[in-house]
């Protein structure tokens, strides 16, 4: 995994990376943004969290579920898209301060995270061959959790202090999907896997040999074995006469 592999696992982080800042958006910023700029209680806040999560336990299977009818990339594109789109609406709801609507915005805001994250696993999964599939994965997967994952709260906070408009943070989340749409939608996704495909390892090299020797031999058997038998029916000198 020293060439394409290498490359492959950042492409990986790069696709994970609208799935992991947005998140902690939505989980932890939230209570950052309510407080200070909402005013909003923080009881009110985590009990949204909750029930979000909860709803999470529904969204996420019913995603990969549908990425099995779809195709994971298209399942994946839409959730992708829903979060740049939603981000702004998300704030716009907030900014209306009624507890009702942000209770619900926040319920909503976990859906098209969702539905981005029920195929991810099965699309980084067929991203890489069999032999690399397990430690590429990995690595790709929690790349995009120090990436993206861990600065995205210190980011929203920054863009808030520096603009004061909940709008700059997404913005930013805009720019996240940017990234990671380009990402699965590029074509050298499948293109790479198919040339490590198509590269036998060693082991593969060894029983293709194998498989060789076993053909020939068992072809040296049976022309031995034709040539062993009798294939002239007439009577030799010697053999009993046998009546007809």
């Amino acid at each position: 995994m020293a060439v394409h592999g290498s490359s492959f696992v950042a492409l990986t982080a790069l696709a994970r990376t609208v799935q992991q800042g947005p998140f902690y958006i939505f989980a932890a910023f939230i209570f950052t943004y309510g407080t200070t700029m909402l005013h909003s209680s923080r009881d009110l806040l985590l009990a949204a969290v909750m029930c979000a999560t909860a709803l999470s336990a529904v969204t996420i299977p019913l995603a990969g579920h549908l990425s099995d009818r779809f195709g994971c990339k298209r399942m994946y594109l839409i959730g992708i898209a829903g979060i740049g789109i939603f981000t702004f609406v998300y704030f716009a709801l907030l900014n209306t301060t009624i507890p009702a609507v942000i209770f619900a915005a926040i319920i909503l805001s976990f859906i098209p995270h969702d539905i981005a994250y029920g195929p991810q696993a099965a699309l980084i999964a067929e991203c890489f061959p069999a032999r690399l599939r397990y430690s590429g994965s990995s690595l790709g997967f929690h790349l995009a959790s120090i990436i993206a994952g861990g600065p995205a709260s210190l980011i929203a906070t920054a863009l808030l202090a520096w603009t004061g408009s909940g709008y700059s943070v997404a913005l930013y989340v805009l720019l996240s999907c940017v990234i990671s749409i380009a990402r699965p939608g590029n074509n050298s996704w499948t293109a790479v896997n198919h040339r490590w495909a198509r590269r036998p390892t060693l082991r593969q090299r060894w029983a293709e040999v194998g498989q060789s020797r076993f053909r020939l031999r068992s072809r040296r058997s049976l022309i031995s074995g034709v040539r062993s038998s009798p294939t002239d029916p007439s009577p030799r000198p010697g053999d009993p006469v046998r009546c007809r």
